[in-house]
């Protein structure tokens, strides 16, 4: 059963920290934007560095991130911001209304852009999200500051620039490097996330690395002030040797490490810098920028890189464990059914044989009846285990996938009215399976989502083919969702978070181990608050229909 990210919010969704508050509240929001906004403006100034405006530039990381912090209403607090940084600088008022909308229209770009990518929450931790989001925010920029900032103030100013396209690349660079730098800390810091488990080492041996890690990386930023006499190209070969630094940090410490390691590290880059007395040629600067730039990228996908394998070697560790628990009691089972049954066949044939010999007083025939409903109660769960032991019948057919799940439909006519189901389900799959354990599956899974939706909810039961030889067969609920910890052990035969006589704790076990008969795999996904998303994976049969089959119609 593994864990994954948050589930996809809808396009129309405000921002991960917006919610249901005041007017005071948005409005102090708004302000708190356009203050971090205006402040993070102005940094750097330092009189020895050329090109002090384009070289780093946070603004640039604070706007790009805003939105998908606190939504569409941050726009509000970059235009309030961005207007107070362009009044009261040396533009004229025209320049600087049209330098406003060029630096709010960028972020609003880039957030739109992840909206149509249907990402409009990127989850940094994923590789996915992290390059789309890269992706939009470096168009967007491209096009709102590089391209036609630079094209504005080149035409409108006096005497305007001596090489506009240098000045556009670096206008573009010093976007960008702050963008990758510090937006990947905002964002993995201020949006709340689940956190992923990692594993533990000792603070000693922690604290340890991280002073190693700060003292190389000194060394290297600072070894050529030191040492004056060293060449330009041994200063330019230490600079290169941050590489090393960066990706033992990227592996070591995973994507909000590095994010905050790189953050850090640009501030600590920039302060190496500094050289008293002379300015720094322009080509160091873009060299510089472009160098961050780079390290950057490569800090942040190598450590989601690594984060994401090392989550999916975890999640198919318990896929492993849940397997030689299920087959350890499916052994277990197979013995249990045999010696049931015996004793089944010995307890009903004689209670058969009594009825006949007994008087049929009413008391006889009451005690006998109970006694047979207790005994064919157990019959019914030694039906459970002979579906644990794998010793069930199967009878499988090939058949369009809307027949083998017409007996499954058929069924939902008693659910609650509070509760609306949707189905979707392509015509033209072919399945080759028991429909029978299919139908016990699906009604298992139906009965857990219906006991954690308390109130009005939806079910929704979606079918599409993964390839050639998959299917994927999804019931999804908004419930009230499971925990982590409950989560690894929902497939637990006996694991029941019911008080104690309300459930045997069989039913998604039983699940399991049915949809492992018909070949495939169950997968479960839920988070508290969020409902539960269970997967059936199938095995498909390409063979072609005798004629199209109408689409199974939904029911709300």
């Amino acid at each position: 059963m593994p864990l994954s990210g948050p589930a996809a919010a809808s396009p129309a969704d405000p921002g991960l920290l917006a919610g249901r508050v005041g007017l005071r509240d948005r409005i102090l929001g708004i302000l708190a934007v356009a203050l971090v906004y205006y402040a993070a403006a102005l940094f750097p100034r330092s009189p020895s560095l050329a090109y002090e405006a384009y070289l780093f530039w946070p603004a640039a990381a604070v706007g790009y991130t805003a939105l998908f912090i606190l939504g569409p209403e941050a726009a509000l607090g970059l235009v309030l911001g961005s207007l107070v940084l362009n009044l009261t600088g040396r533009l004229p008022w025209s320049i600087a209304l049209a330098m406003t909308a060029l630096q709010v229209l960028g972020p609003v770009l880039a957030w739109r852009g992840m909206v149509a990518l249907r990402c409009p929450h990127p989850n940094l931790r994923r590789l996915p999200d992290l390059l789309r989001w890269m992706g939009t925010a470096t168009l967007a920029s491209t096009l709102c500051s590089a391209a036609a900032g630079t094209f504005l103030l080149h035409r409108t100013l006096p005497g305007g620039f001596h090489d506009p396209w240098i000045t556009a690349f670096s206008w573009f660079l010093g976007d960008q490097a702050p963008l990758f730098c510090l937006g990947p800390a905002l964002l993995l810091f201020l949006v709340p996330g689940p956190a992923l488990p990692r594993p533990t080492r000792r603070l000693a041996r922690l604290g340890l690395e991280v002073g190693l890690l700060l003292v190389v990386t000194a060394a290297l930023l600072l070894g050529g002030q030191i040492r004056g006499d060293l060449s330009p190209d041994f200063r330019l070969a230490l600079r290169f040797a941050l590489v090393l630094p960066v990706l033992w940090m990227a592996l070591r410490f995973g994507p909000r490490g590095t994010a905050i390691g790189m953050s850090l590290l640009s501030m600590a880059f920039l302060a190496s810098l500094e050289t008293p007395g002379r300015l720094l040629p322009e080509e160091a600067i873009r060299f510089s920028q472009l160098y961050l730039l780079v390290l950057a990228f490569a800090a942040q996908v190598t450590a989601v890189s690594y984060e994401e394998a090392r989550q999916a070697r975890h999640e198919l560790g318990l896929k492993d464990l849940q397997t030689q628990r299920m087959e350890a009691v499916g052994t277990l089972a197979g013995g249990l059914v045999h010696e049931f049954n015996n004793q089944l066949t010995v307890l009903l044939g004689n209670l058969d044989r009594l009825r006949d010999q007994t008087a049929p007083t009413p008391e006889c025939l009451a005690t006998l009846t109970r006694i047979e409903t207790s005994a064919l109660a157990l019959e019914d769960t030694v039906g459970h285990l002979r579906n644990l032991s794998h010793q069930a019948p199967i009878r499988t057919v090939q058949r369009p996938l809307e027949d083998a799940l017409a007996p499954f439909l058929a069924s939902l006519s008693g659910l609650p009215e509070r509760i609306a189901f949707q189905a979707s389900v392509p015509p033209g799959l072919q399945v080759v399976l028991d429909p029978e354990l299919l139908r016990q599956a699906l009604q298992i899974l139906l009965t857990n989502s219906l006991e954690a939706t308390d109130g009005p909810g939806h079910i929704r039961l979606r079918a599409e083919a993964l390839d050639a030889d998959w299917l994927s067969l999804t019931l999804e609920d908004d419930g009230h969702g499971m925990a982590p910890d409950v989560l690894q052990r929902a497939c637990d035969p006996y694991f029941s978070t019911k008080p104690v006589g309300s459930g045997r704790g069989l039913g998604l076990s039983i699940a399991f181990a049915l949809t492992r008969q018909m070949g495939g795999e169950l997968t479960l996904d839920s988070h508290s608050g969020q409902g539960t998303r269970a997967e059936l994976r199938l095995p498909l049969s390409q063979a072609p229909l005798p004629a199209p089959v109408a689409p199974v119609s939904a029911r709300t």
